[in-house]
């Protein structure tokens, strides 16, 4: 479940658990810490992290131990899917599309 899109002023890990907050202030949800039991994002490091990434702030500096951050299975699906086809027609043809689009 997605919970509320927002824009995101500094991409930073800070950046982006700012925002995070944010959205939970803006529902009037007050308790991040009670509320909070996964975090579904890309696998980039500001998203997981280990010295720095949302992830790891979270479980750090809001106490959230029990954190549980889960790499977007679509996004991985994604990667693996244009890993295979590379070197092929259908790589080819995913450029020319990414290109006209």
């Amino acid at each position: 479940m997605f919970f509320a899109l927002q824009k995101v002023q500094c991409a930073t890990s800070a950046g982006v658990l700012a925002r995070i907050k944010n959205a939970f202030q803006d529902h009037n949800i007050d308790a991040l810490k009670e509320q909070t039991v996964g975090l579904g994002a890309d696998g980039a490091a500001v998203s997981f992290g280990v010295r720095g990434g949302v992830a790891t702030l979270m479980k750090m500096q809001d106490g959230i131990d029990w954190l549980i951050p889960v790499h977007c299975v679509s996004h991985r699906l994604e990667i693996s899917i244009a890993d295979a086809l590379k070197s092929t027609v259908f790589s080819e043809m995913d450029e020319m599309l990414v290109k006209i689009y």
